[in-house]
């Protein structure tokens, strides 16, 4: 736990223990602007979350391409934000997000020379990181009504007067956070040593 709370939301890692009795990181619980437990999220909503903040740490994600699923070994990712504040009722937030890995195993043979072969690849796993931060955005929006994405954070720095007026209501009163909307955009680069994965099951 911080040694100085601050009032805002946060969260902290939740540990599980499994049947081996090996202890791993499973979702997080989230603690509102009081420093009170509002709920809990799982794994993919944490991951969701994790990219929205830029705190994505590699990982693997499972996609598919015509119905052939392959993992994804996520090496880098960032995220930039940018706000509509034109209508404090109704902010805009786009959250871009660009990440970059290798395709570690995937059940058909993927050609790195295909052009067209690559985009499907990209677009794959692009669909699923909007997936994961939109499973994060919906919990946190509608069911914990607390940002942990660190949006008010964005907004102190880039709309200070802006936020001066709502901070109070931002997570909490009129809650404007759970107002807002949140637009996801992903750029995913696919890099590899080779030029061909082939299919470790055929």
């Amino acid at each position: 736990m911080p040694s100085k709370l601050k009032k805002k939301a946060f969260i902290i890692p939740t540990v599980v223990v499994t049947k081996n009795n090996e202890a791993r990181l499973d979702g997080a619980a989230v603690f509102d602007y009081k420093n009170q437990l509002a709920g809990f999220l799982n794994s993919d909503e944490t991951s969701g979350l994790n990219y929205i903040t830029g705190k994505a740490k590699g990982g693997y994600i499972s996609a598919s391409i015509d119905h052939d699923q392959f993992a994804f070994d996520l090496q880098r990712a960032k995220s930039s934000i940018k706000a509509d504040v034109t209508d404090k009722n109704h902010i805009h937030f786009t959250v871009s997000i660009d990440a970059s890995g290798i395709v570690a195993e995937s059940l058909q043979t993927i050609d790195f020379t295909d052009p067209a072969q690559m985009a499907k690849v990209e677009k794959a796993v692009g669909k699923q990181i909007k997936r994961l931060t939109g499973e994060a955005i919906k919990k946190l929006q509608d069911d914990l009504n607390t940002d942990a994405l660190g949006l008010g954070d964005y907004l102190q720095r880039n709309h200070y007067d802006l936020w001066q007026s709502i901070k109070s209501n931002w997570d909490r009163g009129e809650n404007y956070f759970a107002k807002s909307t949140i637009t996801v955009k992903t750029h995913v680069n696919v890099k590899s040593s080779g030029t061909v994965i082939e299919s470790k099951f055929k």
